[in-house]
């Protein structure tokens, strides 16, 4: 889990937020904590930290942008023994255009941030009414630049947020999953995802995606080359005892996934997801028997 505590609900300063990061990496779940999420103007805010802390940058779109997120990265490396190995971008809308233009502006990006920065970069797409074609266009362009430049950049998705209309449906989730497996590109999800299990929030008044449900859906349609009808199922299911934990697998209803093939891919394809708290996940599987 990508700590995003900087981000909406919890919207925390930088310093609570970093004293919560600091208490997460102390306490006996530090093995699911992943990277802390930071906007790259913010780099220039932090305290010096040590060598434990790794961070993903945010950045904040677009080309012109990009050379002000490279200076506050630049100036990052110079004062810091933390490491920022990890960079989110939005596509610009403008760049679907053409695959030439959305081609350019990854390997633009990639070369500044890849080749010099020595960064994986997961590129996010916009999910308005051409999402179906953006997303494609996004993965297949991306997986054509890995393969000519043998980068390893991925996809992120957004995967909820603060109001109704920011959470994708299933549909929208399985169809980024399975063209990032088709296509194998790694695959990181933001937002949304506070809970195992899918559940109604009376809050935002929707159905909020569950970590378990995306994770698990994403795991066995790559080990079983599942449909999307499949995959689909799996991210709607909001009944927690189809999904088993055992010591040498992880399955949902009759289908299974080995402790080494979950390893495999969540080291190579499914990476991780930010949330702004690292509390309730953890609880919600307590109360689960999970944890």
């Amino acid at each position: 889990i990508d700590y995003a505590g900087l981000f909406p609900p919890a919207s925390l300063p930088l310093t609570h937020a970093l004293e919560e990061y600091e208490n997460f990496l102390q306490c006996a779940d530090n093995w699911m904590l992943g990277r802390f999420i930071i906007p790259a103007g913010k780099l220039a805010d932090l305290p010096t930290l040590p060598e434990a802390w790794h961070f993903s940058v945010l950045g904040r779109g677009g080309s012109s942008a990009l050379e002000l997120d490279l200076s506050c990265l630049k100036d990052f490396r110079k004062t810091q023994a933390a490491s920022a190995d990890v960079f989110e971008v939005r596509l610009p809308m403008d760049v679907f255009a053409s695959s030439s233009n959305l081609l350019e502006f990854i390997n633009s990006a990639s070369h500044q941030l890849t080749d010099k920065n020595n960064m994986i970069v997961f590129f996010e797409v916009t999910l308005d009414e051409a999402w179906r074609e953006n997303i494609e266009t996004a993965i297949t362009t991306l997986a054509q630049h890995n393969q000519n430049m043998g980068h390893h950049n991925g996809f992120k998705l957004r995967t909820g947020g603060v109001v109704a209309s920011a959470f994708p449906t299933a549909e929208q989730i399985a169809h980024a999953i399975i063209l990032c497996r088709d296509h194998n590109l790694p695959f990181k999800a933001t937002a949304g995802l506070h809970h195992p299990i899918r559940i109604y929030n009376d809050i935002v008044q929707t159905k909020m995606h569950g970590f378990i449900n995306v994770f698990g859906a994403g795991i066995l349609a790559h080990i079983h080359h599942l449909t999307p009808e499949q995959t689909i199922a799996i991210l709607n299911d909001e009944d927690p005892q189809h999904f088993i934990f055992a010591e040498t697998h992880f399955a949902w209803k009759n289908l299974r996934a080995a402790s080494e093939q979950i390893k495999s891919i969540r080291q190579n394809q499914l990476i991780s997801y930010g949330s702004c708290s690292f509390v309730e996940p953890r609880a919600d599987m307590q109360k689960l028997g999970w944890h």
